[in-house]
C-alpha cells in the first residue's frame, strides 16, 4: 500500500513541476429507497432509473478549476426519465479562486441558466479519525452539517496540492476524493461522488461559454424556483387565475 500511495505522490509532483494541470474523473450515484420494505415493480423501475451513474471531469490549473457533466456513450438501452419537482441539475461548474467567483451552468424546468455567485466557504468542515484508499491515496475524513440539516462526509488526500473538489465543495486540507450526501435521519438516501481516475492534461478546456451568456445570481435564481414551486402549488389546487 505504501509503495502505491508512494507512486501517486511521486505522479502527482510531477505535474506540478511541469504545470500541467491534474484531471480528476468522479464517478456520481444516487441512493433513494421507494415504496417502503416491499418496493412494486414502479418502486424499482424508478430507484434503478434514480440510481444511474453519472460522470464528471474536475480540470485544476492554477487559479482555476472547472467541474464538467460527461456524456455517456449510449449503448442502445432504453432510456427512462425520472421528474422531480424542483430539481436543478448542474451540467458545468467554473470556479475562479483568484477573483473568488463561481458561475454554474445549471437546467431547471427545463430551462437552462448561468448563475453567478460569490466564491466562500459554504461548509464549515469538521476533521474526524479514519483513513481510506482512494486510487492509491490515502484519504482522511472530514464531515460537515448544512442548515437545511443535510449531513456530508468527505474523504481528501494531502498528497495533491490543491484544496479543491466535486461540484462545489473545497477548503480541505487536499484534493476531496470522495464526497457522500444525505438528509440527517436518512442515510439510505444518499449522493455519492467518488474518484475513479486522476491523470494531467496540459491545459483547461474551453470556457468560453462562461463569458458570453448572461448570468443572473443565485439569489435571483433561488427566487425563480421559488416562485415556479409556488405557481405549481396554485395550478394543482384550482387557484389559477384565469381572467
Amino acid at each position: 500500500m505504501r509503495k502505491i500511495i508512494l507512486n501517486s505522490v511521486l505522479l502527482l509532483f510531477s505535474m506540478v513541476l511541469c504545470a500541467q494541470s491534474v484531471v480528476v474523473d468522479y464517478e456520481q450515484t444516487k441512493h433513494m429507497k421507494i415504496g417502503g420494505d416491499n418496493p412494486n415493480d414502479t418502486h424499482k423501475l424508478m430507484m434503478q432509473v434514480y440510481s444511474r451513474p453519472t460522470y464528471y471531469k474536475l480540470f485544476i490549473f492554477k487559479d482555476k478549476s472547472l467541474y464538467q457533466k460527461q456524456e455517456v456513450v449510449d449503448n442502445g438501452q432504453k432510456k427512462y426519465i425520472l421528474p422531480v419537482q424542483g430539481e436543478v441539475k448542474v451540467e458545468s461548474v467554473l470556479t475562479n479562486y483568484a477573483d473568488k467567483k463561481q458561475i454554474q451552468e445549471a437546467i431547471y424546468a427545463r430551462k437552462k441558466f448561468w448563475v453567478e455567485s460569490q466564491l466562500q466557504q459554504n461548509y464549515q468542515w469538521e476533521l474526524k479519525d479514519g483513513e481510506q484508499e482512494i486510487l492509491g491515496f490515502l484519504c482522511r475524513k472530514a464531515v460537515a452539517k448544512t442548515d437545511t440539516g443535510i449531513v456530508i462526509t468527505a474523504w481528501y488526500t494531502t498528497d495533491v496540492p490543491y484544496k479543491m473538489g466535486p461540484l462545489d465543495y473545497y477548503g480541505l486540507p487536499g484534493l476531496i476524493m470522495k464526497v457522500v450526501s444525505h438528509p440527517e435521519n436518512q442515510p439510505e438516501n444518499n449522493v455519492e461522488t467518488i474518484a475513479i481516475n486522476i491523470g494531467e492534461q496540459s491545459s483547461l478546456p474551453s470556457i468560453e461559454k462562461f463569458n458570453k451568456n448572461k448570468t443572473i445570481s443565485s439569489a435571483e435564481f433561488q427566487k425563480l424556483i421559488k416562485d415556479h414551486l409556488e405557481q405549481l402549488k396554485m395550478m394543482r389546487g384550482g387557484g389559477v387565475n384565469r381572467d
